[in-house]
């Protein structure tokens, strides 16, 4: 969800404060199905502004959530930030 190469810490091997921010309140909406909040994640404060320059990461999640099943089964995984201002986390929807 976080993609700011401009940011990177090489040595870091946890993410930042604002990046692991931005990489909750999307994996919070995500878990509780409230699209919305995802497609607004501008919505999310300061920490939206640094998680990415361009949306090209961002953007795969909104065509997954927009083919989910309202009955199907969210699995969080590689729920991590490094580097600073990476997030590695991933969802499977079915």
């Amino acid at each position: 969800m976080v993609h700011n190469l401009a940011l990177l810490d090489w040595g870091r091997a946890d993410g930042y404060a604002w990046a692991q921010e931005f990489d909750d309140y999307i994996k919070e909406a995500i878990r509780a199905r409230d699209d919305e909040r995802v497609i607004q994640y501008e919505q999310a404060g300061p920490c939206a502004r640094q998680a990415f320059v361009t949306s090209e990461h961002f953007a795969p999640l909104l065509h997954c959530i927009g083919a989910a099943e309202d009955d199907d089964e969210i699995t969080v995984f590689n729920d991590a930030c490094v580097m600073g201002s990476l997030s590695m986390t991933g969802y499977i929807f079915g």
